[in-house]
C-alpha cells in the first residue's frame, strides 16, 4: 500500500472509513512510521483544537462578517470610478506601447480615429436595422392580436349572456392566477 493522503488519514482519525479499508491502513500504519508520524500529529491537533475554549461571538457577527465580504451595493459613483480609472489606465498603456516601440502618434491617432469611425458607422447601420426589424414584428404582433380579439369578439357574440360571464369570470381568475405567479417568481427572484 502507498503512503496515506491527507483526506485518508483524516478519514482514520474521524472513524470514516470502511472495516477493510481501516485495517489496510493499520497494518500500514504498523509498517510506515512516516504515516504514523503524520497520525500523531494530526491527533495532536485535533486535540489541541478541541481543547480550545468556545468564543462568544455577538449576536450580529455573521451578518457583519458577510457585509465585509460581500458588500451589499456598489454605487454609480463608485461604477464610475472603477470605468474611468480602467479607461485611464488603458490609454497610458497603449500610450506607453506606442512610444517605445517608435510608432508615430499622429499616424496611429488617425487610424485609430478611423477605425472608431467604422465601428461608429456600421454599429449605426446595424442600430438601424434592428429598429426597423423590430417596429415591423411589433406591426405584425399588433395585426395578429387584432384578429385574435376580432375572433373573440366574433366567437362571444355566438354564445348566450350565462356562457359569456362564465368566460369573463374565468378570464379573470386565470389572469389573477397568471399575476400571482410572476409575482411569486419576481420576489424568489428578489431573495436570491
Amino acid at each position: 500500500m502507498n503512503c496515506l493522503s491527507v483526506e485518508e488519514i483524516y478519514r482514520y482519525l474521524e472513524n470514516e472509513l470502511q472495516e477493510p479499508k481501516r485495517k489496510a491502513v493499520e497494518k500500514h500504519l504498523s509498517k510506515c512510521s512516516s504515516c504514523s508520524n503524520a497520525i500523531k500529529e494530526r491527533n495532536l491537533i485535533i486535540q489541541a483544537a478541541e481543547s480550545l475554549p468556545d468564543i462568544d461571538l455577538p449576536p450580529d457577527f455573521s451578518r457583519r462578517v458577510l457585509n465585509q465580504l460581500f458588500p451589499q451595493k456598489i454605487s454609480l459613483r463608485g461604477w464610475l470610478a472603477a470605468l474611468s480609472g480602467g479607461i485611464g489606465a488603458a490609454l497610458l498603456s497603449f500610450t506607453a506601447y506606442f512610444m517605445i516601440n517608435g510608432y508615430d502618434s499622429a499616424a496611429t491617432l488617425i487610424n485609430f480615429y478611423r477605425a472608431i469611425l467604422d465601428a461608429f458607422r456600421n454599429l449605426s447601420v446595424m442600430a438601424a436595422k434592428f429598429l426597423k426589424t423590430t417596429t415591423l414584428l411589433f406591426k405584425v404582433l399588433v395585426k395578429i392580436a387584432g384578429y385574435i380579439i376580432k375572433g373573440l369578439v366574433g366567437a362571444a357574440n355566438l354564445l348566450n349572456t350565462e356562457m359569456q360571464l362564465v368566460l369573463i369570470v374565468l378570464t379573470f381568475v386565470f389572469s389573477m392566477l397568471l399575476l400571482i405567479k410572476v409575482r411569486h417568481l419576481m420576489s424568489n427572484r428578489e431573495k436570491a
